[in-house]
């Protein structure tokens, strides 16, 4: 369950990569640039995961299975974050050009007044 886990996430990167930087990156610049980039990010992985000391996880220990409460926890934040991953997702789609920056700042304005409940900054527009 773990590695089909790791391997979803690394897809949805893949796919965030492919479909949204790259296109960007190419209309900034051009192919030479942007390979360079690819290369550099490559090259940068590569020496990190050399010499950096990091632990390999064993997943044939556990059998590849989540316990109950890492399968609670990771389906209580997939549900807590749907809906507004969702609404700033649709917001950007839609028809109207700056309405998802407007709703992904009044996210980050709504987190943002949540961590400091005292905060000056008012919500109301």
């Amino acid at each position: 369950m773990i590695d089909h886990l790791l391997a979803l996430t690394a897809g949805i990167m893949v796919a965030a990569s492919v479909y949204g930087l790259i296109p960007t990156a190419l209309k900034l610049s051009n192919l030479f640039v942007l390979c360079c980039g690819v290369l550099l990010g490559v090259l940068t992985l590569g020496v990190l995961e050399q010499y950096l000391p990091h632990v390999h996880i064993n997943h044939s220990k556990t059998g590849g299975r989540l316990d109950a409460k890492s399968f609670l926890l990771i389906m209580s934040m997939s549900l807590h974050n749907l809906p507004e991953g969702s609404s700033i997702g649709v917001s950007y789609a839609s028809q109207v050009e700056s309405l998802g920056n407007v709703v992904a700042f009044r996210k980050r304005m709504v987190m943002d007044t949540k961590k400091w409940p005292h905060s000056h900054l008012s919500l109301d527009f």
